[in-house]
């Protein structure tokens, strides 16, 4: 399998340019992009376990530049932008840990934990929703899908999305029309495909059951949406919404 960055684009939803390669890095993971300060970021892990990005202002890609700081990662990076900096996320490769580091477009502030002692065995997933930066991760050990939240300045600390829900891959995130959604696929043994929507973290209401038959492939990582697989097996997407 090719292990280089391409890039497509549109500006209607219709018409594509065409795929192009953003030569340079090579990466075995999912990439991660945020726009700040009137440019795209695009974050990849390379297959030196380094994270580098790239920047366009929408004609031309930069070349490919190291994060500095010397970090190391085995996981998907989660770009994330909130008022005047640039925030990403990744997890450590031996310890575990949850790292962020931040960019106010001159420089970045370097490494350091997420407050909390939350540990993660997959990528993180980062939005920003009403003014406030929304972090989840799965537990490393639980399973349960756990997440914090940062105005800026402080940590609320980590907490875990209401429910007895448990995944095996990485979440996650989108802000449409100011909720916030959460896609997460239970563990491989779930017996069904069922989705469930709430307008609350804290109070997950309205739950819709709607049970579909299809194989879905259990590695895979979620995203905003549901999508059958080849028949013979089935799995599960949970949605909820925070307003």
């Amino acid at each position: 399998a090719s292990t280089e960055v391409m890039v497509n684009s549109t500006s209607d939803g219709r018409f594509w340019t065409g795929w192009s390669l953003i030569g340079g890095v090579t990466t075995d993971a999912a990439l991660g992009a945020a726009g700040f300060g009137g440019n795209l970021y695009l974050f990849a892990k390379g297959t030196d376990q380094q994270i580098h990005f790239a920047t366009s202002s929408g004609r031309t890609w930069s070349g490919w530049n190291p994060v500095p700081g010397g970090f190391n990662t085995d996981a998907s990076p989660a770009p994330c932008a909130l008022d005047s900096r640039l925030y990403l996320f990744a997890k450590g490769v031996r310890d575990e840990a949850i790292y962020v580091n931040s960019f106010d477009g001159n420089a970045w502030a370097g490494w350091s934990v997420v407050p909390g002692g939350q540990l993660t065995d997959v990528a993180v997933s980062s939005v920003v929703v009403g003014g406030q930066l929304y972090l989840f991760a799965k537990g490393a050990a639980d399973r349960h899908i756990h997440f914090n939240r940062f105005d800026g300045s402080t940590w609320a600390g980590w907490f875990q999305v209401p429910g007895d829900d448990t995944t095996d891959v990485p979440l996650a995130t989108a802000d449409f029309n100011g909720d916030l959604y959460l896609v997460a696929k239970p563990p491989a043994a779930a017996p069904s495909l069922a989705i469930g929507f709430g307008r609350s973290l804290y109070n997950l209401t309205d739950v819709i059951p709607n049970q579909l038959s299809g194989e879905t492939n259990h590695h895979a990582e979620p995203n905003i949406g549901v999508r059958r697989g080849p028949a013979g097996t089935s799995a599960a997407l949970i949605v909820s919404a925070f307003t």
